[in-house]
């Protein structure tokens, strides 16, 4: 489907929308970043998978974070939603 076309351009998924919604509302009601944990609650997942989408986000530029690093998550201003 999106074969031959560069991560860093392909559009967001449905449920990588839904990752970059929830740390914006997470982040908007605590006044920081989620930790990995917290997200993973709030989106009813394993850590796992929470990394594995991170991964996939900061590739297509939508957001930067350290890994193993506590309250890293950045949204990238303009970048994909």
């Amino acid at each position: 489907m999106n074969r031959g076309i560069p991560q860093a351009k392909r559009p967001l998924t449905p449920r990588q929308r839904e990752v970059v919604a929830t740390i914006a509302r997470l982040t908007a009601s605590a006044g920081y970043a989620p930790t990995y944990s917290e997200l993973a609650t709030a989106l009813g997942v394993t850590k796992t998978a929470v990394f594995e989408s991170l991964r996939g986000l900061a590739a297509k530029g939508a957001l930067t974070y350290v890994p193993q690093s506590p309250r890293t998550l950045r949204l990238v201003e303009g970048g994909p939603r």
